[in-house]
């Protein structure tokens, strides 16, 4: 509207100019105007843009405010550790820029230092003066959390409250899975595999020993309550009865370990359990 009402005043004035004759004031009148016209156009493209780069200039600080909630109180509130099971490294930190960094199994030892914050990044000095510098991030690919702190594109401590979202799609193995959340118990047919099909070479067992064991009964996961990570996307008929197979963690202790026909394979954290062998 504004831009209409100079556009009038100018070639009102032009015409009105005594010394000019009508043929240059028709042309000086189309310059104007047309110069007039391209800045209202340009004044619209540039409200148009500003809106644009506002809303992404909000969407982009919104985007920076989340990744900058990494604080102290934050490191703090929650738990470090291991992606799957107990066993492994973890580290506790203080809201006075303190931590103490563990590992849990044989000859595990505790050592405190110090932490500093600088964006997105976690700087450690220890009690030796070393330092390590951990980054923050989120993954999706794990089973078992989201948000993790790596040191030289290594993941080292995972968030154990940052559990992964129920129903979510991930991928293990070159299979499609869908995370769930439950604790079956494995019925008396039951048999733990390598993969998700009948014909599994592997077939395991376990012996479960307690801190100091070195030998151990031979177990199944029989009768046992398991942690269920998910399972896969389509059904397969197993036992006259069509289910998912199911993807369970297996805790295991420092003695711990897994065998196939007898013999020991070492430490195996997942294993697979048809549907039908589950209650």
């Amino acid at each position: 509207m504004i831009v209409l009402m100079h556009l009038r005043m100018y070639v009102k004035h032009i015409f009105n100019l005594k010394n000019m004759s009508k043929n240059y004031k028709i042309l000086f009148a189309i310059i104007i105007t047309a110069i007039v016209a391209g800045g209202g156009v340009f004044l619209w493209q540039s409200n148009q843009t500003s809106t644009d780069v506002a809303e992404e200039i909000e969407e982009i600080g919104e985007e920076v405010l989340e990744q900058s909630s990494l604080s102290m109180e934050y490191l703090s509130s929650t738990d470090w550790g291991p992606e799957a099971g107990v066993l492994g490294a973890y580290i506790e930190f203080e809201t006075d820029g303190t931590y103490v960094q563990s590992f849990a199994g044989e000859g595990g030892e505790s050592e405190p230092g110090t932490y500093e914050l600088e964006e997105d990044a976690v700087i450690l000095t220890g009690g030796n003066g070393s330092e390590q510098i951990f980054t923050f991030g989120e993954y999706s690919g794990s089973l078992y959390f989201t948000e993790y702190l790596a040191t030289d594109g290594v993941i080292e401590y995972w968030n154990l409250k940052s559990s992964v979202p129920e129903a979510s799609t991930r991928y293990f193995d070159s299979y499609i899975l869908v995370t769930t959340k439950e604790n079956l118990q494995p019925n008396e047919s039951a048999v733990a595999k390598q993969y998700p099909r009948e014909s599994s070479y592997y077939e395991y067992e376990f012996r479960f020993c307690g801190e100091g064991c070195e030998n151990g009964e031979v177990e199944s996961l029989r009768g046992a309550y398991i942690g269920i990570l998910a399972r896969t996307q389509f059904a397969q008929e197993v036992n006259e009865v069509e289910d998912y197979w199911y993807l369970a963690n297996v805790e295991l202790g420092w003695y711990s370990g897994a065998l196939v026909s007898g013999q020991e394979v070492g430490k195996v954290s997942e294993v697979w359990i048809h549907g039908s062998e589950l209650e």
